[in-house]
């Protein structure tokens, strides 16, 4: 509990920084750092909303019960991941 508790903290945080980051970059002309700004703290998000059911594997192995995996939010993930690869086919863009 207190480990998710403390990635909550840590993906709401970073959405903030993520919202001052993407305002601050609306005013910069460099399309470069501008695209920068607001994607590497996206990714960072991102791989905090992946990694936040790790916090529950330790008990699925000790347990071997995996009932404790939100499977509704497993399939979205899997939903927006090959949504965001298709995406990123159709428009020739490999690294959305």
């Amino acid at each position: 509990a207190q480990v998710t508790r403390r990635l909550e903290m840590l993906t709401i945080g970073l959405g903030l920084l993520w919202a001052v980051l993407d305002t601050a970059a609306l005013r910069i002309q460099d399309r470069t750092t501008r695209e920068a700004l607001i994607a590497y703290p996206a990714l960072v998000m991102s791989l905090c909303m992946f990694a936040a059911p790790l916090s529950n594997i330790l008990h699925v192995v000790r347990k071997r019960d995996c009932a404790s995996i939100n499977r509704g939010f497993l399939v979205m993930q899997v939903l927006n991941c090959l949504m965001w690869s298709t995406y990123g086919v159709v428009t020739h863009d490999p690294t959305i």
